[in-house]
């Protein structure tokens, strides 16, 4: 196997072609990534997952849906592969396909995609594959839209310290529960969502958001859903 080019998107334009058109025969979608500062285009219910994890994790650094086009020989045959999502994250490049389990079970599809990652790698891109499933699992993915909903709004320096003096007079975690008391102001769920987005704050995303889910000041990678994928 050799990858003869790579080509990307043209000019001023977001992806390799559109998604979202009026002839689809299946929901495609747009979604207002603030991370991205743009609105992104989903072909599947597991892509607009994927977009919503990818905003809410603090550690990643950029994605971009249909990045590029990939051609590549096989044993004299010329195929083209179409990455799903690229993901920048800690200054490596990750190719993002993403698949149904079934798929993936598929010997023949695994040793391809193995031997064109390999291939990959040298052109400075590591290859994954998401599984759908487990995007759609809870409570991660109830959490990064909660996230997403209650921290859209940027943080003033004056209300972003305000937060780090109370945490400072903290010994341990600040849950929940009392920012909804309002422990930090009426907007203080705001705040403290937004700064969990932007890595200031953390939490653990795998377990389910109560009023005694602790929020602790400084970042954190646990919660990143493409290590091990």
């Amino acid at each position: 196997m050799k990858i003869k080019k790579i080509c990307f998107p043209e000019d001023g334009e977001e992806r390799m072609g559109k998604i979202v058109n009026r002839s689809n025969s299946r929901p495609t979608g747009k979604y207002p990534s603030w991370k991205m500062n743009r609105m992104m285009q989903w072909q599947t219910v597991a892509h607009l997952n994927a977009f919503r994890l990818l905003d809410a994790e603090s550690s990643v650094l950029s994605f971009q849906e249909k990045p590029m086009a990939i051609e590549y020989e096989d044993h004299g045959v010329l195929h083209t592969e179409r990455p799903d999502i690229l993901v920048v994250i800690a200054g490596q490049k990750e190719l993002w396909t993403i698949k149904k389990l079934a798929e993936v079970a598929d010997e023949r599809e695994t040793t391809n995609s193995k031997n064109l990652g390999l291939q990959l790698r040298s052109h400075g891109y590591q290859q994954k594959s998401v599984i759908a499933e487990v995007l759609k699992q809870e409570p991660r993915l109830r959490n990064a839209i909660t996230l997403l909903r209650l921290g859209r709004k940027e943080v003033s320096p004056l209300a972003r310290e305000a937060f780090r003096i109370l945490f400072a007079k903290r010994v341990g975690s600040i849950h929940w529960g009392e920012f909804r008391k309002g422990v930090a102001g009426h907007l203080g769920k705001n705040i403290l969502c937004r700064l969990v987005l932007e890595g200031v704050i953390h939490f653990d995303p795998t377990l389910t958001w109560t009023d005694l889910t602790p929020f602790n000041w400084g970042g954190s990678e646990l919660g990143y859903l493409g290590r091990g994928s």
